[in-house]
């Protein structure tokens, strides 16, 4: 079997080229890819083996689930005939860029977990990585793998850009820049001065190709971000009718899907395939935020009709994308019944969590949904056990006391006791029932302060404010005396009253 391939534009010209699954940016990608791919290991081995089995059963805990894809991976490449096995888009929006907050910690190490078994798979040979818009620090951990490269061909046109400046931006840019130089938006020059002088070239392009859109191929694009997946055209665009008039959730006018073809924001699948298009991601991020602003009401139709026309489908890449949209349109008991994971699920009650804005009855439909993902999904995600006890408690106050302080403690435990946000806010509910919590609070301060300055802060403000909760005045004055330098340094928010 040949090295693995990275492809810096399409794969269309690679014989026989694997089934290529898109990475989205999305809270549910590692999940989601994880389930593609096992059934991707199905298809070359020809039976549901044990690997492929635990990876897509709903209760397994996150770390089983990652161990048995590395072993469904490896099975598919020994199995597999064809001189690629595996295909993926965008792996760069999988690196994440940081740790992330203390308060989504767990989340994050999934993924960071995720990625680091791709790269490994990656490294051994069987994988064809197209990577339609490369990072710098995606670029240096490639090199570092045992890899073959192949670099797409800036297209060049009668009086165009010159291949050697679109070869300046990602592939998925260049049809953008392409399409403002026919236009006379921008000039060689103008160019030139934008690689040099901004931050973010591709965000500024998008920006003015899409102010230099139609209005209607605009709408269009808006409604269009909705969806996530490349789509069949054949007189229609996926789900979506082609024909005259307004763009609309059910129907989009012809003009306006060519539009948005000539601007560059819809392109050909990944793969080569004429019959599909698909909007690059940066493209649909950009949508996404106009769709909010001025299309919300038709954007949540658009949801509502996919969730239930998708469902049904036999494809499963296509049945995944249901409880995306059943969220999106606020149909949370559809995303349940549909869910293979918890990604998408998580990130809804998260979001309706921090949304909730001092309304009791938000903070307990979040509750009750992150009980759900414990019931149903990873019994061990901290994640899930740490919001459980936040919203039950903001619902419930001392009133489930019992609760809160039982989904704290695991939430604590399953993190392996090391994220000082979910200690802090244990430590702080026992101070709120009145417990003595000095000792904690002691022993916490003495670890956290160890070089984590970030740490002190989250798990210190956790801490006093449940004391201020529990009308602790004394024993908050007393901890701030004693470890006050440190506060007043790593932690400005506490205060000793």
């Amino acid at each position: 079997m040949p090295r693995s391939l990275i492809v810096f534009g399409t794969a269309c010209g690679i014989p026989r080229p694997p089934p290529i699954f898109y990475a989205h940016g999305a809270p549910d990608d590692h999940h989601r890819l994880i389930v593609l791919l096992a059934d991707r290991v199905q298809d070359v081995v020809g039976r549901e083996d044990d690997a492929v089995r635990v990876c897509r059963d709903r209760r397994t805990v996150w770390s089983d689930r990652l161990a048995a894809f590395q072993r469904a991976l490896e099975s598919g490449r020994d199995h597999s005939k064809e001189p690629y096995t595996f295909g993926i888009a965008d792996l760069d929006v999988l690196a994440a860029p940081d740790q992330g907050n203390w308060d989504e910690r767990a989340v994050f190490k999934e993924r960071q977990d995720f990625y680091r078994v791709l790269l490994r798979a990656i490294d051994r040979s069987g994988w064809v990585v197209v990577r339609p818009d490369p990072s710098e620090p995606v670029s240096n951990q490639l090199d570092e793998l045992d890899v073959d490269s192949t670099i797409a061909d800036a297209p060049a046109g009668p009086a165009g850009l010159p291949p050697e400046m679109l070869g300046l931006l990602a592939p998925d840019l260049r049809p953008v820049a392409a399409w403002l130089h026919r236009i006379r938006a921008l000039s060689p020059e103008r160019l030139d001065d934008i690689v040099e002088e901004v931050s973010d070239v591709g965000e500024h392009l998008l920006n003015l190709a899409y102010d230099a859109l139609p209005r209607r191929a605009r709408d269009a694009g808006k409604l269009l971000s909705a969806v996530r997946q490349p789509q069949r055209v054949n007189h229609s665009l996926g789900q979506f009718a082609i024909g005259d008039g307004e763009p609309g959730p059910t129907s989009l006018p012809q003009a306006a899907v060519d539009a948005l073809r000539d601007a560059g924001f819809l392109q050909p699948h990944l793969d080569g395939s004429p019959s599909m298009l698909r909007m690059p991601r940066r493209v649909r991020v950009l949508l996404e935020g106009q769709a909010a602003l001025s299309l919300p009401g038709e954007t949540r139709e658009v949801h509502a009709r996919l969730a239930n026309a998708l469902e049904p489908s036999v494809l499963l890449e296509t049945r995944l994308e249901t409880p995306f949209h059943a969220l999106r349109s606020g149909d949370v008991e559809t995303a349940k019944r549909t869910a293979f994971f918890s990604g998408d699920l998580r990130d809804f009650a998260a979001r309706l969590s921090r949304r909730a804005d001092g309304r009791p009855e938000d903070w307990a439909h979040a509750a009750a949904l992150f009980q759900y993902l414990i019931d149903t999904f990873d019994p061990k995600d901290a994640f899930a056990h740490e919001y459980l006890g936040y919203n039950l408690a903001r619902s419930a106050g001392t009133r489930e006391k019992e609760r809160v302080l039982r989904a704290y403690e695991l939430a604590h435990r399953y993190a392996n006791e090391k994220n000082p946000l979910y200690h802090g806010r244990l430590v702080g509910f026992r101070a709120e029932l009145g417990q003595d919590i000095v000792a904690d609070f002691d022993r916490g301060m003495r670890v956290y302060s160890n070089g984590r300055s970030s740490a002190v802060a989250y798990f210190a403000e956790a801490v006093f404010n449940g004391l201020a909760r529990g009308q602790r005045d004394e024993t908050r004055a007393r901890l701030f005396q004693k470890w006050g330098p440190t506060l007043k340094r790593l932690a400005p928010r506490v205060t000793p009253s």
